[in-house]
């Protein structure tokens, strides 16, 4: 019989080993969506964002990534920003739907460093997005997915610590 130490053991190593083939599967795979940080002109901004930056004209852009999260066959846009009144990164997603976009209630980002890529560890739709980034001496990764419009968390490693 194990004690509890020998499981803490075998659970750090395991989620170790799991940041480890995650990071393999994204390097092999590659992105399979645009990233792309905050310009100066609206030349390349794609329509969700554009509506989003309407929408919230007083939050700063700070990255954005398409790509199509739900299966529809349409790019849906993950947003992070800076809230104009707090100065806290937040991550959106813009759905994009038959007769316009509709927003994801937003959850923490990274602070600095952010960085969007999408996965699909599974083999089956929806694809999952990979958020990373970090706050001071503090990295985080986190993985989600969009499930029934709502940001669902999956795996997250350190990423509380890069949100603050």
């Amino acid at each position: 019989m194990l004690n509890s130490c020998s499981m803490a053991v075998t659970n750090k190593a395991k989620a170790a080993l799991f940041i480890t083939l995650l990071g393999c599967v994204l390097m092999a795979s590659g992105c399979s969506g645009k990233t792309q940080t905050a310009l100066s002109t609206t030349e390349s901004i794609p329509p969700a964002v554009e509506y989003w930056q309407k929408q919230f004209p007083d939050n700063q852009l700070i990255k954005w990534a398409e790509n199509d999260l739900n299966n529809d066959k349409r790019k849906d846009a993950v947003i992070i920003y800076r809230q104009a009144d707090d100065s806290k990164c937040k991550m959106v997603i813009a759905i994009n739907l038959p007769d316009g976009y509709s927003f994801t209630d937003p959850i923490a980002a990274p602070v600095s460093s952010q960085q969007i890529s999408f996965t699909d560890f599974d083999n089956k739709p929806p694809t999952e997005v990979v958020i990373s980034g970090k706050s001071g001496s503090f990295i985080g990764i986190g993985i989600f997915r969009l499930v029934d419009a709502q940001i669902v968390n999956l795996f997250a490693d350190g990423y509380d610590k890069c949100c603050e």
